[in-house]
């Protein structure tokens, strides 16, 4: 696959104003540089890109970041990393919503839901997290009901990897844990494909 730059965190703001073109204007103007602002402080930023999305008829927000994950993640002790990222990544999240009612009372005084969202690093995170648990406690939990979850757990890393480029993905093979490694099946390419669309930037916004 080429290599695709993976959406890595989203900031999602619900404000209580009502929809008109100029007002969402001024509100992207407002989240570009809240998203700029982010950025610069952000220690992954070399590859980070951006887009705001709106609702459509709405003022319900969205800022996406995308990054390549090469350099991020690949470390000695995958699992740590990963959680180090994503609590990095949660950061970025929340200093959107930060910076962006420092920007302006209009957002300030009229946020009624923010949600921080963490994009492919999160699901790996929780993925990893729940294997790491299961692995753990197997004497303890339904053995049938366990290995049937692990395997499931084994399919989605499987999958997932399929979004990364061959150099990092031999890369990230070889820093999984050797229970992990050993146990991961064929990818399933329907789920593969679902796992693009939630987590590739598309071709022409990736310019």
């Amino acid at each position: 696959m080429k290599k695709k730059r993976l959406k890595i965190a989203e900031t999602y703001l619900k404000l209580d104003l009502d929809f008109n073109e100029k007002r969402n204007q001024e509100l992207e103007i407002i989240f570009r540089k809240a998203a700029e602002k982010s950025i610069r402080d952000f220690k992954y930023s070399e590859t980070l890109v951006y887009k705001i999305e709106f609702d459509k008829g709405s003022t319900k927000a969205k800022v996406i970041f995308f990054a390549f994950l090469n350099g991020m993640i690949f470390y000695a002790d995958l699992k740590d990393s990963i959680k180090t990222i994503y609590n990095d990544i949660k950061w970025l999240s929340e200093r959107v919503i930060t910076n962006a009612r420092e920007e302006s009372n209009l957002i300030d005084n009229n946020i009624i839901r923010t949600e921080r969202r963490t994009g492919i690093i999160g699901r790996l995170n929780k993925v990893l997290t729940r294997i790491d648990f299961l692995q753990n406690n197997l004497n303890n939990l339904g053995n049938n009901q366990a290995l049937a979850e692990l395997n499931q757990l084994y399919q989605e890393v499987a999958n997932l990897m399929q979004l990364l480029e061959d150099v990092e993905r031999q890369t990230f093979i070889r820093a999984l844990p050797q229970e992990i490694r050993h146990n991961l099946p064929a990818p399933n390419q329907n789920d593969v494909r679902h796992f693009e669309l939630l987590y590739a930037i598309k071709p022409e916004e990736d310019e």
